[in-house]
């Protein structure tokens, strides 16, 4: 199944190796995109473009319907060198970046093309279901920080690459606004959720979400009034309804919520 437009696969060749990072989108389609590059890349060409049918004749790569328009450009040398460190750097510290029509193989009247930094997903308890959150979300490009009161749990190897916020709530404030941040609440004590709450009702996140039973969540509203006002996108209880239990199971069922909202942008889950 053929990505969304502005999807990207960038491929490096070494010498004795070759890496792929990205996706436009997997089978058939995506193995004619790699022979073209590879091909592109073989016969030292500047750019390219290719066409593919996904009809469902014959000859098609796919019965999705349509064409895949997608565009090659080789970069190397120096200054291709340079730029691409310039971007991987203004990304990594949480920018927005462009890429300029002869940077991706389009004509000068195309438009630049926008490429948005990895999202950070701010963990608040570092419980089990915190851990099996952290690994399984590095997997779909989120950015980690975790937040906690007890050293031992933040010391867990799930959070070895994670920014680190050993503390109360107050210590919510330390994080960097400049990416796109996703809060998900997954305290102990529902005492933790009112004081995270307070502080992330000041930033506030692009997403907020709270794990517990809606008891417990009915709770937390009652003794937080103007919690609808300050932050009215609270999604609670957190996650897809897939009958989990267990800590990767629940893991998941959060994960398949923040992948809705970033990719379908939808506020709230279903009731």
């Amino acid at each position: 199944m053929p990505r969304h437009r502005g999807a990207m696969l960038w491929c490096q060749i070494g010498a004795t190796s070759a890496q792929m990072h990205g996706s436009v989108g997997g089978g058939l389609l995506e193995a004619t995109v790699l022979q073209r590059a590879h091909a592109l890349l073989a016969a030292e060409l500047d750019a390219d473009a290719v066409a593919i049918d996904l009809s469902g004749k014959p000859e098609s790569a796919g019965i999705c319907g349509g064409q895949v328009h997608v565009r090659l450009k080789r970069w190397q040398g120096p200054s291709a060198g340079a730029r691409a460190a310039a971007l991987a750097a203004a990304l990594a510290a949480g920018q927005t970046v462009q890429l300029l029509p002869n940077e991706f193989g389009a004509d000068d009247l195309a438009a630049p093309l926008t490429i948005a930094p990895e999202p950070m997903l701010l963990i608040c308890g570092a419980g089990h279901c915190g851990q099996a959150l952290a690994l399984q979300a590095q997997l779909i490009g989120f950015r980690l920080a975790v937040q906690d009161s007890r050293a031992d749990m933040l010391a867990h190897a799930a959070y070895a690459s994670a920014t680190i916020l050993h503390g109360d709530a107050s210590v919510l404030r330390n994080i960097s606004a400049q990416r796109p941040l996703y809060a998900v609440l997954l305290n102990r004590d529902w005492a933790s959720d009112l004081a995270c709450l307070n502080v992330l009702a000041e930033m506030p996140p692009d997403y907020v979400g709270m794990m517990g039973s809606r008891r417990r969540v009915a709770a937390v509203r009652s003794a937080l009034p103007d919690l609808d006002r300050c932050l009215p996108l609270l999604d609670a209880p957190l996650g897809l309804e897939l009958g989990a239990e267990t800590p990767e199971e629940i893991a998941i069922s959060i994960l398949a919520r923040l992948i809705q909202h970033r990719r379908l942008n939808r506020p709230h889950s279903p009731p």
